[in-house]
């Protein structure tokens, strides 16, 4: 019998191979394989290859890089859990001033998904299904989402949250851009 950690494993492994349709075979150190690191390596010649899906994840860590460099991300702040729903496989938390919401539903998207953030205004920063990234551009970047109060003054973003993908927000003062 398989552990949570060991199941989670195969499924990242079977992600990768799948996804990015690359011949080459991946393989993480597990005990089926003696815990070798032989094929558990960074081939950075395939972000060259246009033929596959790589050089959209290198684009990703670009970007993603810049981010943190931008927004001083982590810089030793502490990781705020804004949300974890696991029945819709939901992850929202902050770090300094930003938000990160990753919804690892495989097949289900979410609308109007409500996520706790402190007043004002949001744009996203950063965002996994723009198609630059290889994804399908479901998302206006130009929108400023601004917090909703419920009845007991508690402040929520309501969010599309497309299957599989993960988004940067960060606060806007008013009448300024990100």
């Amino acid at each position: 019998m398989l552990s949570d950690d060991h199941r989670q494993l195969e499924q990242s492994r079977r992600w990768l191979r799948l996804s990015l349709r690359h011949p080459e075979w991946i393989d993480f150190p597990r005990e089926g394989n003696q815990w070798s690191f032989r094929y558990a390596r960074r081939q950075w010649h395939l972000a060259d290859d246009p033929f596959l899906r790589y050089h959209y994840l290198a684009r990703f860590d670009q970007d993603m890089i810049a981010l943190g460099k931008d927004r001083k991300v982590p810089d030793g702040q502490e990781l705020f859990l804004l949300q974890l729903d696991q029945s819709a496989k939901v992850l929202a938390f902050m770090r300094g001033e930003v938000i990160f919401v990753l919804n690892f539903h495989p097949n289900q998207s979410l609308t109007d998904h409500w996520i706790p953030a402190s007043p004002g205004g949001y744009q996203i920063v950063l965002d996994t299904d723009r198609g630059a990234y290889g994804g399908l551009d479901r998302q206006d970047l130009g929108i400023v989402h601004r917090t909703i109060t419920d009845r007991i003054h508690r402040h929520f973003l309501s969010l599309y949250l497309p299957a599989r993908t993960a988004m940067v927000m960060a606060p806007v003062s008013e009448g300024a851009e990100p």
